[in-house]
């Protein structure tokens, strides 16, 4: 008996120790599966590479990319290589341990590789490693092709760099930088500001009220930053931006520090932009400028009457959005995203890939933007984080980010992860345009041409909306509402639907017979739209239509028509919502269809004088600081002196969250500005890009990376070999346009129309060696070529080669609208 009870007493502790691992196993698997799907924001990882001169000059800081990415879209530094070819490359790995290195060059035009590498060896030193890449004498010079550099660590599989390669282009490179670093240097030192003074162009009218926007104009007191005696706090490693024989553009972007009024210092992200051209003998400044904005940190930033200062900005406006009370307001300032709330009176901070244990090199990249989408009156708040994600699970790809933040909590959590492989220009541009989400929380987000629902609780993934077509939707400031076509193009819309997004309820409109409608905007939640007679619809010979609207409608969220505008005999071509008011140019019609422009009208919305006071941004006025941007919230601030700062957790992450979606970004033409250095925005239209672009000197490529427009252009210029098919056509269009064609090789091209832009702005594409068709009062002419006074073109009516003067020119095209078309491959 003794024996067989000692069996069933080691049985059961058997069968107890079985099940207590069972279930501690149980609870093992569990726990570990849950922090494999979720975890923190961890620090930077990925390795800086960048571009050491044969001086030992660095130039072109490249950051990391760890997923595919189109290369053929990236628009990157300008690095010319050495007379021998070798370029090296360093890189700063943060302890991260390289163990491969290859490169690709491609060209640029036909993306065709032309070299594929692997370094036999490279050199390693404490956190730094320097690579030659010996380039085969392949290239043509002063032809442009893209460098891909690779890189394989013990962590990543691959990490990817881009720049610009081009040979022939290395004369005089570092006497060109460092002209460009002593005038920088000159700006933050007192005792050598006078320096400088030389080469500035300072006039009356520049605007010395603002330190956060200078250039070439200003005073020498505002260009060397006043009173305010920053100083520097990076290194400043230059950006080859372009060089094209005598003229080079270069950017430097660093972080300086200025004492304040509260015995601390503020912090400030600065962009320079220089346009140089070396004589033989001299360096000239043919354009400079500095961008710069205040890093808010939530210290002394309340003011006593209901303000949060943002301080000295380059620009009037920022991202923000308050919930409906007002109590809770949310803003960006520096790609970090902040919140004040009245009844805790306390300054948080959201979200931020920046680090306290960092040199923040990584971090502060600023290839990526926040957007505010929904605020709730208990202080939570959404929203998306889009672009180059500098660091965390996602570091060194290029996606979008949905986040929710918990006020209550203090805790951010990542909602769902949408991975993207085209460069952050692409995105911002074309993707988080329509973002929202809704009371059912389901995430409604536009990528390319489609608006997406996504059930956030589910992660099924639907198409609400195909083919959205720019120029063809409307959607409301607060994202609630979209009014789109639903067939047809620009110009020839049968039906409009309204969608609330909120609501989930929508509403078709339909026109009279023999009309098409157009989605104009929103004030508020009133959508405005047009209707035009097809029969009044006027296209000219160059292409430009015009769609004049006989009626232009307002209807509430209720679906319900609350105001019309119509005058006899007059129509609107075009309409700009301005706060509450609608902005109308108007044309009159001619006895042959076309239209001439008329007065501009103003239709006010019945709500103007009852809207709610919501928060809004200003400008203060300081001695030592000059113009602020301030943002003024209707409830004012608790008291200044007792704020408090708060710092959310670390975002979380959840690898279960990431969606893959098959459709890729718009690949419908777009026309991309880069403006002073850097990436500005992108157009649907070529003559706002080309104005926008003459502003600063800019550059504009297309949708595929193709250089469509540069403002730099020689002193002088003759095409030779043009020549018009008078005897094969008998209007004047198609002869200017096959005569073009012809001589440009009829195969690839592509056509761009311009109207009302300037003379100067199309003779950047006569010194690309592309004529110019411009329109005149009895016909068309071509463009050939141009000398500092005079145009030469060919008149198509006689074939003969004409030349004019500068003034006669502009008059001749201005009398006939400043209509212009080329093409490019």
């Amino acid at each position: 008996m003794k024996k067989k009870n000692t069996v069933s007493g080691k049985l059961f502790i058997y069968i107890a120790l079985f099940l207590i691992v069972a279930v501690v196993t149980f609870f093992s698997m569990n726990y570990h599966s849950e922090i494999a799907a979720t975890v923190t924001m961890t620090e930077a990882k990925l390795p800086v590479a960048k571009i050491k001169m044969e001086s030992g000059q660095f130039i072109n800081r490249m950051h990391g990319y760890t997923s595919d990415i189109d290369e053929t879209l990236m628009h990157t530094d300008f690095t010319p290589l050495p007379s021998n070819k070798k370029l090296t490359v360093v890189f700063d790995t943060y302890g991260e341990k390289v163990k491969n290195i290859s490169y690709k060059v491609r060209d640029t035009k036909q993306h065709s590789l032309i070299e594929d590498t692997k370094l036999d060896g490279f050199d390693e030193t404490n956190n730094t490693v320097e690579a030659v890449l010996n380039i085969k004498n392949l290239l043509t010079d002063e032809e442009k092709y893209l460098l891909e550099i690779y890189i394989e660590t013990e962590n990543y599989s691959y990490i990817g760099y881009y720049t610009t390669i081009e040979s022939g282009q290395n004369d005089d490179l570092q006497k060109r930088i460092d002209y460009v670093l002593d005038f920088n240097e000159a700006t933050l030192d007192a005792s050598k500001l006078n320096s400088i003074n030389p080469y500035l162009e300072s006039n009356v009218s520049a605007d010395n009220t603002n330190f956060g926007s200078v250039n070439i104009n200003n005073s020498l007191y505002n260009v060397g930053w006043g009173d305010l005696s920053p100083f520097l706090q990076s290194e400043i490693i230059p950006s080859i931006v372009q060089v094209d024989g005598e003229v080079m553009i270069v950017a430097l972007d660093y972080i300086c520090g200025a004492q304040n009024d509260y015995d601390g210092y503020d912090t400030y992200s600065v962009h320079d932009y220089y346009r140089i051209r070396q004589s033989t003998d001299k360096i000239y400044l043919l354009g400079y400028s500095r961008q710069t904005n205040q890093i808010f940190d939530g210290r002394n930033d309340l003011i006593s009457n209901g303000k949060i200062n943002l301080g000295i900005c380059s620009s009037s406006e920022a991202e923000f959005m308050a919930d409906s009370k007002n109590k809770h307001t949310y803003f960006v300032n520096a790609n970090t995203l902040w919140g004040y709330s009245l009844d805790t009176n306390t300054i948080n901070r959201v979200f931020s890939f920046e680090s306290d244990d960092s040199d923040n090199v990584r971090e502060q990249y600023g290839n990526h933007a926040i957007k505010i989408i929904r605020v709730d009156d208990s202080g939570d708040v959404k929203f998306v984080v889009y672009g180059y994600m500098n660091r965390g699970v996602h570091e060194g790809q290029v996606g979008v980010s949905l986040y929710s933040y918990s006020f209550a909590d203090n805790e951010v959590q990542e909602l769902c992860y949408i991975p993207l492989n085209v460069p952050y220009q692409n995105i911002v541009e074309n993707v988080a345009d329509i973002s929202y989400v809704n009371g059912n929380n389901s995430l409604y987000l536009s990528i390319g041409n489609t608006l997406y629902s996504i059930d956030l609780n589910s992660m099924e993934v639907m198409v609400e909306i195909e083919n959205l077509v720019n120029g063809t939707y409307q959607m409301s400031d607060n994202g609630r509402i979209i009014g789109y076509s639903t067939k047809g193009g620009l110009y020839d819309s049968e039906e409009l639907r309204i969608f609330n997004i909120d609501k989930g309820s929508d509403c078709l409109i339909k026109p009279l017979e023999g009309d098409y409608l157009k989605a104009l905007g929103f004030i508020d939640d009133d959508f405005i739209y047009g209707a035009a007679r097809k029969d009044d619809i006027y296209t000219d010979d160059a292409g430009f239509v015009t769609f004049p609207m006989y009626k232009i409608y307002i209807m509430n969220d209720s679906y319900e028509i609350i105001k019309e505008y119509e005058n006899e005999g007059i129509y609107v071509s075009a309409a700009e919502v301005d706060d509450y008011r609608l902005n109308l140019s108007r044309v009159t019609k001619n006895d042959d269809g076309s239209y001439s422009p008329t007065s501009i009208d103003q239709l006010i919305n019945k709500d103007e004088n009852a809207a709610t006071k919501e928060a809004y941004l200003d400008h203060i006025s300081t001695n030592a600081r000059k113009s602020e941007l301030v943002l003024v919230l209707p409830n004012g601030v608790g008291n200044v002196g007792e704020a408090s700062l708060r710092e959310a957790d670390a975002a979380e992450f959840n690898k279960e969250k990431v969606l893959k979606l098959e459709n890729k970004v718009n690949t419908s033409l777009k026309y991309y500005v880069y403006t002073a250095g850097k990436y500005y925005k992108a157009y649907d239209n070529i003559s706002a890009a080309i104005n926008q672009g003459m502003k600063d000197y800019g550059m504009i490529k297309d949708n595929n990376n193709v250089e469509v427009w540069n403002r730099n252009r020689i002193s002088n210029y003759s095409i030779k070999g043009v020549s018009a098919y008078i005897e094969t056509y008998d209007n004047s269009i198609k002869t200017a346009t096959e005569s073009v064609k012809n001589f440009l090789g009829g195969e690839g091209l592509t056509l761009i129309s311009m109207k009302s832009v300037s003379m100067e702005s199309i003779l950047s594409f006569v010194s690309d060696g592309r004529p110019v068709i411009a329109k005149v009062n009895d016909g068309y002419i071509i463009i050939t070529g141009y000398d500092s006074g005079n145009i030469v073109y060919i008149d198509v009516g006689t074939g003969k080669e004409e030349t004019q003067n500068y003034t006669n020119a502009k008059k001749m095209f201005t009398e006939a609208g400043n209509i212009f078309m080329t093409y490019y491959k």
